[in-house]
């Protein structure tokens, strides 16, 4: 098996990155949702903004397109040709292929979010690596929103607090599937908000994720259709 390419928001960062997040999501957490706002306020019926991220791409005139990318990158954005690109055999670099729909939302919203922060390339390291923070903070923000998510049952009952883990893994399985994003990716979020402690929590990867959910499985329509597969 190839080594697995992992999305930033996936995985789980070090002590410093996760500050270097915490840091980027409190300084730019309303300029992002204004953002969000927008390109959502604009979009056809939606219940979670994954399902408007297909309209969304075609009202920003960006195509997506199937190509064959470094064995380290699932997704890549060309400013120039308005494209994100699609690795190729994103489901066979996956663990589970039964993720590749939430993978694919995870992939192409974090090269939206460098098109909306306008990221372009050319700049130094260090500058890239600003970005891709920004990117995955945007992320983040974009798929499960903490406004949607406020007031919620699941969260509301992990803000009170006295859970087992099994029992905050299973409240996490419902936000992931309403949400249509991973397990680590809601996490990570949930981290970034504030309800989980960092690093406490941790998804099981050996269990196999089950079906994607109704809210966003034809996002983008068929994925591979998508992506001109």
């Amino acid at each position: 098996m190839k080594n697995q390419a992992i999305l930033p928001s996936e995985i789980k960062p070090s002590l410093s990155a996760f500050r270097n997040r915490q840091g980027c999501y409190h300084k730019h957490r309303h300029r992002y949702q204004l953002q969000q706002l927008e390109l959502l306020q604009n979009s056809e019926k939606w219940d979670v903004p994954g399902q408007a991220l297909a309209h969304i791409l075609q009202t920003l005139d960006l195509r997506l397109v199937q190509s064959y990318l470094p064995p380290d990158r699932w997704a890549e954005i060309d400013f120039e040709a308005r494209v994100i690109r699609v690795a190729t055999d994103l489901e066979a670099q996956l663990h589970h292929p039964s993720a590749t729909q939430r993978v694919l939302i995870d992939s192409v919203t974090h090269e939206l979010a460098h098109w909306v922060l306008k990221h372009k390339p050319g700049r130094d390291g260090v500058q890239k690596a600003n970005w891709e923070v920004e990117a995955t903070v945007w992320t983040y923000q974009f798929l499960a929103p903490w406004w949607l998510l406020d007031g919620r049952s699941e969260i509301r009952a992990m803000q009170k607090g006295g859970l087992t883990e099994r029992k905050q893994l299973a409240l996490i399985y419902e936000l992931s599937d309403w949400f249509g994003v991973t397990r680590s990716f809601m996490i990570r979020a949930l981290e970034l908000y504030g309800i989980l402690e960092f690093g406490v929590l941790e998804y099981r990867k050996t269990a196999r994720p089950r079906s994607g959910p109704e809210l966003v499985k034809h996002l983008l329509e068929d994925s591979r259709r998508a992506v001109g597969a």
